[in-house]
């Protein structure tokens, strides 16, 4: 396949998740069966929910930014969870048995008003997005004026790139780093990892992403123990750490 076909098909594909969101939205609008949503919301100053030129194309564009940033990195996000859990099991039981003293005989799952009653789930999940962060370099920035770093001399307008990985690498923060330890968070000296970015930069959904994983991990051990494979001899598998390399790491 030549170039030219393989960048046609990019294209499209980049043309379809930035559109089908954002349509899917405005149909559910003309159906009277939307739900409340921030695109619905932007869309109601306009005349029958419909925006033109530039006012469609940065609404559009928005959601594709705002679905597409928050699913891959949640998906890898709770796929890591799930393999620190079936290599640590002890951790999964400390996090059951954290879920059931929070919720006891209450016929409910988790919600979002539980998580100050579970910092040992909330420690987990800081150490995770540590131990393996989806996104290893940050999003590029550019610097504004010259500047200089550690005798590095970085000009106007260069490329500047965050190395969250080497950062949540750093031994002085972060003692043995490649081991899974939940309770370095005990102290407060210790401070999450820049998983979402940098200064006035940082994600915009992060804390949209902190409730989506604290529901998806609590409610899924309160409901299901995660127990390891086992081979045709009945030995338990060991998962192996591999990675696949897109826009994020999983």
């Amino acid at each position: 396949m030549g170039w030219r076909q393989t960048i046609k098909e990019w294209r499209e594909h980049k043309e379809k998740i930035t559109a089908a969101p954002y349509n899917w939205t405005k149909e559910q609008i003309r159906n009277g069966t939307a739900a409340p949503s921030i695109v619905e919301n932007l869309l109601s100053a306009f005349p029958n929910h419909t925006p033109h030129g530039d006012d469609d194309l940065h609404i559009k564009l928005m959601s594709a930014t705002m679905f597409g940033g928050g699913l891959e990195t949640t998906v890898a996000t709770a796929s890591f969870f799930l393999l620190a859990i079936v290599l640590y099991p002890e951790v999964a039981v400390k996090i059951q048995e954290e879920v059931d003293r929070v919720l006891g005989n209450a016929e409910r799952l988790p919600t979002v008003q539980d998580q100050e009653e579970m910092p040992y789930l909330r420690r987990v999940l800081l150490e995770v997005q540590r131990w393996q962060p989806v996104n290893p370099l940050a999003i590029p920035h550019a610097a504004m004026e010259d500047d200089e770093y550690r005798g590095y001399y970085i000009p106007k307008g260069s490329i500047v790139i965050g190395n969250t990985w080497s950062i949540t690498r750093d031994e002085s923060i972060y003692p043995e780093p490649e081991c899974f330890n939940p309770d370095r968070y005990l102290d407060p000296k210790v401070p999450p990892a820049p998983v979402f970015g940098y200064g006035r930069r940082v994600c915009p959904g992060n804390h949209f992403a902190d409730a989506n994983l604290f529901l998806l991990t609590s409610s899924l051990l309160y409901l299901y123990d995660v127990k390891r494979a086992v081979d045709e001899n009945g030995r338990e598998i060991i998962p192996e750490i591999k990675m696949m390399i897109d826009s994020t790491i999983s």
